[in-house]
């Protein structure tokens, strides 16, 4: 099973106020942030419940966030729920 934003955070893969950056070829690049519950608070304040909400907010169609939006290092948010996968199989 995926794990949720609020579940990284929990187990300490994702920290409140990490800053996240979305970049799509034709739109803007932009940035988020993610709150210490697990929702994620887009430049313009609105707060949403989820990473592909937010992304359809920015872009303005669906997109699956995870593989959206990026962390600090580079990485996608959703390598983080990779690496969790592989911990839970060994």
């Amino acid at each position: 099973m995926n794990k949720t934003l609020q579940e990284l955070i929990k187990d300490g893969h994702l920290r409140g106020n990490d800053v996240l950056t979305l970049n799509r070829r034709g739109a803007p690049s932009q940035t988020a942030h993610v709150t210490p519950d697990g929702n994620v608070v887009t430049d313009d304040g609105k707060i949403h419940r989820t990473l592909s909400g937010a992304a359809r907010h920015c872009l303005g169609r669906a997109v699956d966030g995870w593989t959206a939006w990026r962390l600090e290092n580079g990485e996608y948010v959703d390598s983080l729920r990779q690496a969790q996968k592989l911990q839970a199989k060994r």
